[in-house]
């Protein structure tokens, strides 16, 4: 699993594996994206602005959902 921390007000870390993006917020938080293309999680890693790309580009256009604080 490639994992990657970011330099972002509000995003943490996020990571990738087998078309799946985990993104990880500062508050705790963490949500899972699947059918997300490699290519959005390597533009996002290299983005200026990991969090407005998120925001712009993954949230409300991949399918997420929340996940437990014990989930991997």
């Amino acid at each position: 699993m490639a994992s990657q921390g970011l330099n972002s007000p509000f995003l943490l870390n996020v990571s990738y594996r087998n078309s799946e993006l985990t993104v990880e917020f500062k508050g705790g938080k963490r949500y899972r994206y699947n059918h997300v293309p490699p290519s959005e999680y390597t533009k996002m890693i290299m983005s200026s602005t990991p969090g407005t790309y998120y925001t712009q580009n993954i949230k409300g256009k991949y399918q997420g959902k929340p996940l437990m604080k014990n989930q991997a």
